[in-house]
């Protein structure tokens, strides 16, 4: 499976030669345009309700990211798998001649680690956007052979499943510190809304006025 569709992948960047160029760069500006919508889900989120949950899961999904990479990078030590043009130096490849190992794909593991990130965070908008600029990342990592199929399927589940454990467990952590923040001077760092003012008719902390005192 994996020659076949690493053959199938460079046949088609020879047979295109017009979007060579264009791949190049959008696997680099691709995974930058994922961090402008990070920041995006969180300028959108600070008018919502609850956004103090939607800021932790942002936060959540830049450290899930971070993870991600990390775990990524041991498991190529251990793997040690050599990346396609070591094993096949005479196909079409575009991708600079990397000395890392290619087992999983970096570009993969962070992009599915950013997607469900973001997909928790319920932005829908963004995060569709950012689903398809993903997956096109992901999928240029095969067009420019930098990777095989396994290397980046395996690295998009990791990416999903790491966002999920890191989200949950960061996001319970974090929500007390930027509550706290919310309810001080830096609130707007984390809304815009503006604090609920305490009605005086509360009767659970305001009496009523004893009118024998008059």
């Amino acid at each position: 499976m994996d020659n076949a569709v690493f053959n199938a992948m460079t046949k088609f960047a020879k047979n295109t030669p017009s979007l060579n160029g264009f791949v190049k760069e959008f696997t680099t500006w691709g995974v930058v345009l994922l961090a402008v919508l990070m920041l995006l889900v969180y300028l959108r989120g600070r008018y919502k309700e609850d956004a103090a949950e939607r800021l932790c899961r942002v936060v959540a999904t830049g450290l899930a990211a971070v993870i991600a990479y990390g775990i990524s990078e041991l498991i190529k030590e251990i793997v040690k798998r050599p990346r396609p043009w070591r094993t096949h130096p005479l196909a079409f490849i575009l991708a600079p001649h990397e000395t890392s190992y290619s087992f999983p794909s970096n570009h993969a593991i962070v992009v599915g680690a950013v997607i469900m990130g973001l997909w928790l965070s319920r932005d829908i908008l963004i995060t569709a956007i950012a689903t398809i600029d993903g997956l096109l990342v992901a999928a240029s990592r095969l067009y420019l052979g930098a990777h095989y199929f396994s290397d980046v399927i395996v690295g998009l589940l990791l990416g999903l499943l790491i966002a999920i454990i890191v989200s949950t467990a960061t996001s319970k952590l974090l929500k007390p510190t930027v509550d706290k923040i919310a309810d001080g001077k830096y609130r707007k760092l984390v809304t815009s809304r503006p604090k609920k003012v305490l009605e005086l008719t509360d009767r659970r902390k305001f009496k009523p006025l004893d009118t024998n005192l008059l």
